[in-house]
């Protein structure tokens, strides 16, 4: 699970999370070899704290390993923290 915090709405965190399994993967003649990553489905909630309720919660259409963690821009946090208007 990664969570973020809302940067405009207090008690709001963002919650990505990942339904993963490891499958057995067997050679030719079915002798396990090893181990494989699988994902079956990323999620995405929106949890008020104060509230104790979840407000939004989506099924990405994809199960790429790519989107294992949320991508962040700093420029977004230090627009934050300085007040920008231009959010």
């Amino acid at each position: 699970m990664f969570p973020v915090l809302s940067m405009d709405e207090d008690g709001i965190v963002y919650a990505f999370l990942n339904d993963i399994e490891f499958v057995d993967t067997a050679d030719y003649y079915g002798q396990i070899i090893g181990r494989q990553l699988v994902p079956n489905a990323h999620y995405v909630a929106r949890l008020d704290l104060v509230q104790i309720r979840v407000l939004y919660s989506k099924k990405s259409p994809t199960n790429n390993l790519a989107q294992l963690e949320p991508s962040l821009l700093a420029s977004d946090f230090s627009a934050f923290l300085h007040g920008s208007k231009d959010r």
